[in-house]
């Protein structure tokens, strides 16, 4: 366990050096950010990593927005909030259009990597892959950008002679 985290931080660390290298599924900044509250799309929530800037901080909001019943297709909001007396206020949010058709997010979690940036771990149960949980692995930055670390590969097993 905490050999993955070691690997994970040691891959985050080396995409921010290394700046942008691929998008993760072309992000959108939206005008409309999901709201928890009212949005009945919205199945999971999870906040941490702490930014700042000067005197303005906040911090990062992932939401899980799974559409649909059957063959649901799931994908993440990225928001970066910030703190100003004791109300938060959206800053920026960019749709990660991510696991995508290729599974379901299990779990998610945000990890604080420096005072400008987060890492956001998703758990993501593949679909034809009988229960196989991987990880995709994004980095947020307090200006909004969201680049992506590691993807989760899809791969059906029943197309290997798997049953």
């Amino acid at each position: 366990m905490i050999f993955r985290t070691i690997v994970t931080l040691v891959a985050v660390f080396v995409a921010i050096a290394r700046g942008p290298v691929a998008l993760a599924g072309e992000p959108k900044e939206t005008a409309r950010c999901a709201n928890p509250a009212t949005d009945t799309d919205v199945w999971m929530v999870r906040s941490g990593g702490l930014w700042k800037e000067g005197a303005t901080y906040g911090n990062f909001r992932v939401l899980l927005v799974r559409q649909g019943v059957e063959h649901a297709i799931d994908h993440v909001e990225v928001q970066v909030t910030t703190a100003k007396d004791s109300a938060r206020a959206i800053r920026s949010c960019v749709v990660v259009h991510s696991p995508g058709l290729k599974g379901y997010v299990t779990d998610i979690r945000i990890h604080s990597v420096d005072t400008k940036s987060a890492a956001i771990e998703l758990d993501v149960e593949m679909k034809a892959m009988n229960g196989v949980i991987l990880k995709e692995v994004f980095v947020a930055f307090a200006d909004g950008r969201v680049t992506l670390v590691s993807e989760a590969k899809y791969v059906d097993l029943m197309g290997l002679g798997g049953k």
